[in-house]
């Protein structure tokens, strides 16, 4: 299904994958790393296609938990932003 909602990454989201991928990489090699990023992909092309499905906090941003992480977005009408994503022990409420 196509979806009509735009994704966009925050900065801090960027560079979140970006170090999730590398400790992946250095742990648990390549193919881990690679099978990472398509559960990471996925699961942003599903927040396209389905924008509420995750909950949403008291300060109006979702969270979706992916495997070992959790993504922090907002969305707003045809936007979904990927703001975070983080392990849940750098989160903090």
């Amino acid at each position: 299904m196509k979806s009509n909602i735009r994704l966009a990454f925050a900065r801090l989201a960027v560079q979140d994958v970006r170090e999730i991928l590398q400790y992946t990489s250095e742990q648990w090699g390549r193919r881990q790393r690679n099978a990472y990023c398509g559960e990471l992909k996925r699961a942003a092309r599903q927040l396209q296609t389905f924008p509420e499905m995750g909950r949403l906090t008291d300060d109006g941003v979702r969270e979706l938990v992916v495997q070992r992480h959790i993504v922090l977005y907002r969305y707003d009408e045809d936007v979904v932003t990927i703001l975070r994503v983080l392990n849940p022990r750098r989160l903090r409420r």
